[in-house]
């Protein structure tokens, strides 16, 4: 049941993201369609940082506790200000009522209506149509591009939860957050002042080695974040600004990235389909995010070394009781955590896995390194798709107010 709701939310969800991306080409003048890019990283990062940074401050109920309520001299309380119910119910109406008066008060102006093809294809035809696009040489070598390009980065999203792991209080994380979410919002102002923006695949290529340094940097903190820590105290307030000073940079390097990426993509879609050709490229450069991420939260998992451990000292008087007491010496040497059942043994005995040697440092040396190798590799075809003509992105031309395919 709960795979179907999900299903059916990620579906429209999906299905509205294209429209977006049509919506993003079209609407916008011809003379204006470079903020097309601006638009869609600001608006997506400011949507992240109401729904996932600030449901996490607010239902935190530390924070709440001792920031906001103290503020509006209300007493403390055992919970936050809002729970996930309240909190998906209130904005799935601002959702609604927001989605409703763009339907009835604004007006589409569609800046290339006489090139669109889209309003006229039916799924089959859209479907050939992504055929024919995936044919070109060029989309071929983008497509390679997007795949296999954050390779190097696949960690990233780890570094949050060693961080967590090593006692960081998620509430402040949370509210750390929102402070880089805003700092990625700013970062179209600031990229436009150091980068070419007419050329966004060198603009990427030159700040792809500086991500990757920033990663190794972000990974040696997530290491040497436990001596910060006091047993009294928790982490200091020196901690938390060094931190900032170290992801606010890291950060405008990310969306910097996202930024010449979604630009190149506006510069180069062909008008003539609109969101079709959009919404194919960013499908393969989510694709190219998501799969390292995912394989490098298995092989986290699976390549750490683990062990089943007591913290204190365990009452040998309970243990005997237990039947399977004459294979508790072997059971707890040979345990390594690796599976569930693994696991629910250790636990079962009053144990903890504990990670002797973590994955998640050897493999963002091991990503690195691939990026290094694969920044070599691609630089000549990245200038080279760079430099080419917007004619062999197309594969539609329009004569005599007629579209014919090439």
């Amino acid at each position: 049941m709960l795979t179907s709701i999900f299903f059916m939310f990620t579906f429209l969800a999906a299905t509205q993201d294209i429209a977006v991306d049509g919506w993003g080409l079209t609407m916008l003048s011809k003379e204006k369609s470079s903020w097309a890019s601006i638009c869609n990283n600001a608006g997506s990062t400011a949507g992240i940082l109401v729904g996932n940074s600030l449901f996490l401050i607010l239902e935190s109920k530390n924070f709440s506790n001792n920031y906001i309520r103290p503020f509006f001299g209300l007493e403390s309380q055992k919970y936050g200000l809002v729970d996930l119910n309240g909190f998906m119910h209130f904005f799935g109406l601002v959702f609604i009522v927001s989605t409703t008066l763009i339907l009835f008060l604004k007006q589409e102006k569609n800046f290339y209506h006489d090139e669109s093809l889209d309003n006229n294809l039916s799924i089959k035809e859209t479907f050939n149509l992504l055929n024919k696009i995936i044919k070109l040489d060029s989309i071929k070598t983008l497509l390679l591009i997007l795949f296999t390009s954050k390779v190097a980065f696949a960690t990233s999203s780890i570094r949050i939860l060693k961080m967590i792991e090593a006692g960081v209080p998620k509430e402040t994380l949370g509210l750390l957050n929102s402070f880089f979410q805003f700092i990625q919002i700013l970062t179209p102002i600031l990229a436009s002042n150091f980068f070419d923006l007419t050329k966004p695949l060198e603009a990427f290529l030159k700040i792809y080695p500086i991500r990757i340094v920033f990663t190794l940097l972000l990974a040696i903190w997530v290491y040497i974040t436990p001596q910060f820590f006091d047993i009294n105290y928790g982490y200091p307030f020196q901690y938390f600004f060094l931190y900032m000073i170290l992801n606010s940079i890291y950060c405008l390097i990310f969306s910097s990235m996202a930024l010449f990426k979604t630009a190149f993509f506006t510069e180069i879609s062909d008008k003539n389909i609109g969101g079709t050709y959009m919404t194919l490229l960013n499908t393969i450069a989510n694709i190219g995010v998501q799969w390292p991420t995912t394989l490098a939260l298995y092989l986290v998992d699976a390549l750490s070394i683990k062990a089943c451990v007591f913290e204190t000292k365990p009452n040998m008087k309970e243990l005997s009781t237990k039947k399977f007491f004459k294979d508790f010496l072997k059971t707890m040497h040979e345990n390594t955590c690796f599976t569930q059942f693994e696991q629910k043994n250790c636990h079962s005995y009053g144990a903890k896995c504990i990670i002797q040697s973590d994955a998640f440092y050897f493999l963002t040396v091991i990503c690195a390194f691939i990026g290094v190798i694969w920044m070599i590799k691609f630089k000549k075809p990245i200038f080279n798709l760079q430099s080419i003509s917007k004619s062999d992105w197309k594969i539609i031309q329009v004569k005599n107010n007629q579209h014919l395919f090439k």
